[in-house]
């Protein structure tokens, strides 16, 4: 698993795009687990300060915070990719 840092002006985001491969691990990061969806058999990572799941191609995201890394969160790809610059 490779996690890069991503910024948007004034502030800066650690991300991971969700895969197949890489699901336990950012699950592990984001402090969740992993499931599958039972209709749809759709990995997700569920994360315990989100209502919404990460599916693979979404983006989990956590926010520097003056006190450290804020907690994890789902982003579908097309936002994650608007809102911020790898940097």
């Amino acid at each position: 698993m490779t996690v890069a840092r991503y910024g948007r002006r004034p502030n800066y985001v650690d991300a991971v795009q969700v895969t197949e491969d890489n699901a336990l691990e950012v699950a592990e990061w984001a402090g969740g687990h992993v499931t599958r969806d039972p209709q749809t058999d759709r990995l997700m990572i569920r994360m315990p300060q989100s209502k919404i799941p990460a599916c693979v191609g979404d983006w989990v995201v956590r926010d520097h915070m003056p006190e450290g890394l804020g907690p994890a969160r789902p982003m579908l790809d097309n936002v994650f990719r608007w809102a911020f610059a790898q940097g």
